[in-house]
């Protein structure tokens, strides 16, 4: 049962899921994981007061556990219920006084309630614990950055690198450099970064991922190269790779898409990348054999759709690039590329 929970909800059937989380907590009622999945199916569908009941049941069965209270809590974010919300955070902060989720939680509650002075306060309290203070930092920039106010949060984040110097506040750094507009400074910062860290994974490939997402595909590269020189058999890091190269028009993505693959089969995201590097090699048909699969893994996944439309086109079959924009078409504004699909339409 939940298994087959979790197949609909990674396929975002919620109908589908809400159905079958009802009928196995009519079946195991006093199962706390079906419990779990049906107050979330019960959330996802809108139906928040029926999922706040499901979780009060769930917490009355997990009286110690913080599951119960920080769903509930979610839902009442997500309702913006704010004292509600504000109680269930401390609730669980009651329980596990240094989870960061309810933390982080309860200062985006105040926050949202527009009590900043209170989420600012509640932030340097945490400073002064012994145990792990550098979040009482983390929470007092995010009020900062709520405001606008990059130049304080940045401020915060070097006071807090110079105590804690982590991956997590060293990426946070960068990001508030470039929020600052102030590519060289982070670019500067990365690299003398790196070079006290030569070995630090998580930062390479959160450069190379921030590199990616503002498509300095150049920079995105090296660092994913980087990321290779440390696990050569990492395949996101492979497949990244051969997507920089292909972003670029470079040659010799395929090998590197090729070798992503045999590491990780039938992966949607990497067979995409792979079908990219086939086409770019006039491989057509067979990029187009690859997308149909990596779409029957993934049917949600509008973006593949988006490819294989594409690789019709190229292929010159028309009608079935045709039937799969229509089907893009009716998903309407919850797919951001709609002005390419209209475009393609156009063409046809």
């Amino acid at each position: 049962r939940l298994i087959l929970l979790q197949h609909y909800f990674r396929i975002n059937d919620r109908d589908r899921a809400l159905t079958t989380a009802r009928q196995a907590a009519a079946a195991l009622p006093d199962n706390t994981e079906i419990l779990d999945a049906l107050g979330r199916a019960q959330a996802a569908s809108g139906d928040r007061e029926q999922a706040i009941v499901t979780f009060q049941k769930l917490t009355s069965l997990q009286p110690e556990s913080t599951l119960g209270p920080m769903r509930s809590a979610g839902v009442f974010l997500a309702g913006k219920q704010y004292p509600q919300a504000a109680q269930s955070f401390r609730r669980a902060l009651e329980l596990a006084p240094d989870l960061f989720a309810a933390q982080q939680g309860l200062v985006e509650t105040l926050l949202a309630d527009r009590r900043k002075g209170d989420a600012l306060a509640y932030a340097k309290t945490l400073q002064q614990r012994p145990t792990n203070p550098v979040t009482g930092y983390l929470l007092e920039a995010r009020v900062y950055v709520h405001q606008a106010s990059y130049d304080k949060a940045l401020d915060t984040y070097r006071a807090a690198l110079v105590r804690f110097p982590t991956t997590d506040v060293a990426t946070r750094v960068h990001a508030t450099l470039m929020a600052l507009k102030q590519p060289a400074e982070a670019e500067k910062f990365a690299s003398q970064w790196l070079q006290q860290h030569p070995k630090d994974v998580g930062f390479i490939a959160y450069a190379g991922d921030s590199a990616m997402a503002r498509e300095d595909f150049g920079i995105a590269e090296q660092n994913f190269r980087r990321l290779l020189q440390l696990h050569p058999e990492n395949p996101r890091a492979l497949n990244n790779v051969a997507l920089m190269m292909l972003k670029q028009g470079k040659p010799g993505a395929l090998d590197y898409a090729e070798r992503a693959n045999k590491l990780l089969d039938n992966s949607p995201e990497l067979m995409d990348t792979l079908t990219l590097a086939l086409a770019a090699e006039k491989r057509l048909d067979e990029a187009v054999a690859l997308q149909q699969r990596a779409l029957a893994l993934a049917p949600a996944d509008n973006q593949l759709r988006l490819t294989l439309a594409k690789l019709y086109l190229q292929s010159g079959k028309k009608e079935r690039a045709r039937s799969e924009l229509e089907t893009l078409a009716k998903v309407g504004a919850a797919f951001t590329q709609q002005a390419e699909v209209d475009q393609l339409m156009k063409r046809l």
